[in-house]
């Protein structure tokens, strides 16, 4: 952006000096990426700071002239951490973005703005009883980003856009606007469910979505997340080995909202989006998701026989350490290591290098609510040629493998069983 009659000059004001912060009555002037909408300085400042090419903004705080309103957010590109070109403008904030991925970044907005309309890009609308309940219905939807609430008519429109903010802002009485609070945290607090779980040389497929190039790891994360369709996602490191493909994002969907496939892949990092929140748990959680011939890497706490892969999965979750695993199939070479189930774990809860091997199964410990959800699909799985053992509650001969599951549900200090063909249990 470059006002006729604003003082331009060299003057030194390095931005970079203090992460974040913002220089009233100041342009820099050029460098144009993008003009999007912002209802005040801050927030134009994240959207800056979540675009990939983004590294300086200009907001306008009032109406410049005809083509330049209030609201406006020039986002500059190809700009140095400490531009010092800048001009002195009335009515204009500008800045740098913040630190691109900071472990105390706040990652929602919760400010709610009076008299102010975000028109357009409805994905639904109905009636709530105030702002606030208007502003928590956004935040469970796993689409919404923004929302407008009618004070008149107690009407509530949640929105959605490719970009972080509205396509138009407008002031008008009795109308207030906001953004979802779905992605509210901070630091440790973000790291809910399988959010987090990046996990590196593997490329998840999937039904294309969209691809970007020229982002970073977080950048593609929260764009698989503001993308209403988007799963899970890969993102190619600047180690790649095609450089057409370095710091490319490529967001993937499928019917179950995991990968179809999980191919070996050297140099690339895949993920789940983070619609799934304290607001909205997912359908199927992500935990579930298992690679074949993949080795996860890590400090090793057991090795216990396992009937298949879900069984190894579930002795997981049940221990206490065990964060990830890997087990070995029935058509693993060696006859001594079939059917072992390795449980691990490392400081960073994730794989600490993941690498390929045929037929063998990785995945991660179920979270809790997982676990509850599948002990009514456990309590009907028999495990052949596989003997459990613990201590005997009871011995009983003569029977089926039908009245002895019977029986150990019966028996309140039964948990499992172990059936033998000569009809003893």
């Amino acid at each position: 952006m470059q006002i006729p009659g604003a003082r331009y000059g060299f003057l030194v004001f390095l931005l970079g000096t203090i992460a974040g912060e913002l220089l009233q009555h100041t342009d820099l002037p050029g460098h144009d990426l993008k003009k999007v909408w912002a209802p005040d300085a801050e927030y134009c400042q994240l959207i800056c700071t979540y675009h990939p090419l983004c590294s300086a903004f200009t907001f306008t705080t009032a109406d410049l002239n005809p083509g330049l309103p209030r609201y406006s957010c020039f986002l500059k590109t190809n700009l140095t951490s400490n531009p010092t070109a800048t001009a002195h403008l009335q009515n204009a904030t500008s800045g740098n973005t913040l630190p691109k991925n900071p472990e105390n970044l706040q990652r929602c907005y919760p400010k709610i703005f009076p008299e102010t309309d975000f028109p357009g890009s409805d994905l639904i609308n109905f009636s709530v009883d105030d702002v606030t309940a208007c502003q928590d219905a956004c935040s469970r939807n796993p689409y919404c980003q923004f929302f407008t609430y009618n004070d008149d008519n107690r009407w509530c429109f949640l929105k959605w856009t490719t970009m972080l903010a509205s396509p138009d802002i407008l002031e008008q009485a009795g109308i207030n606007s906001g953004f979802s609070q779905r992605d509210c945290c901070s630091g440790n607090d973000c790291d809910k469910e399988c959010a987090n779980m990046i996990i590196p040389n593997i490329d998840f497929e999937g039904t294309f979505v969209a691809e970007f190039g020229g982002y970073n790891l977080s950048s593609c994360q929260l764009a698989c997340t503001r993308d209403r369709h988007c799963h899970f996602f890969t993102f190619y490191t600047d180690q790649f080995a095609l450089n057409s493909k370095r710091l490319m994002c490529y967001l993937r969907k499928s019917n179950l909202g995991v990968p179809t496939g999980s191919p070996f892949l050297a140099n690339v990092l895949s993920g789940f989006t983070k619609k799934s929140s304290k607001f909205q748990k997912s359908e199927k959680e992500c935990a579930d998701f298992l690679l074949p011939n993949v080795n996860f890497e890590g400090n090793k706490i057991g090795s216990i026989l396992a009937s298949n892969e879900a069984h190894c999965q579930r002795l997981c979750t049940q221990h206490p350490q065990c964060q990830f695993f890997t087990f070995y199939t029935e058509r693993w070479s060696s006859d001594n290591q079939k059917l072992t189930c390795l449980l691990k774990s490392s400081d960073k809860k994730i794989p600490e290098n993941v690498t390929p091997l045929e037929d063998v199964i990785s995945g991660f410990s179920l979270t809790a609510s997982a676990l509850q959800k599948s002990n009514a699909e456990c309590a009907n799985l028999l495990f052949q040629n596989i003997v459990f053992y613990e201590k005997v509650v009871e011995q009983i001969q003569g029977t089926d493998v039908t009245a002895c599951h019977v029986r150990c549900t019966n028996n309140p200090e039964c948990e499992f069983f172990s059936f033998e063909s000569v009809s003893r249990c």
